[in-house]
């Protein structure tokens, strides 16, 4: 059976993880170091119709912010005072398959491309 086109590119990305791990003996995992005080990530379940997902998050007083299209999620702001209150609500409902705060990540190392810093 021939692999498809995203097979394809999956295994060339796994591929390259692997052997940039092994040339730089650093792994590729990067640490959290905080969270957004304010933020949300959201994703419903694909049969969720937009209405039902603008209500739910009108009803928890958040605001959607942005979408990232590719993989289907909603960056919500909430009070933070609130932030705790919402990741439990969402947590406990059907309509979602995933919520969690907006993580900060760690930079795990600098590229030692000459013309990085003007990209």
């Amino acid at each position: 059976m021939r692999a498809t086109v995203s097979q394809r590119f999956l295994n060339a990305a796994a591929r390259f993880v692997v052997v940039a791990n092994l040339c730089y003996g650093q792994s590729l995992v990067a640490r959290p170091i905080g969270q957004a005080p304010d933020r949300v990530l959201l994703k419903f379940e694909p049969q969720v119709l937009e209405d039902e997902a603008q209500n739910l998050i009108v009803s928890l007083g958040a605001a959607e912010t942005q979408i990232i299209p590719h993989i289907g999620v909603r960056v919500l702001k909430v009070a933070p005072s609130r932030l705790a209150q919402v990741l439990e609500a969402l947590s406990h409902n059907p309509k979602v398959e995933s919520a969690e705060p907006d993580v900060i990540l760690e930079p795990d190392f600098t590229p030692d491309d000459p013309y990085f810093s003007s990209q």
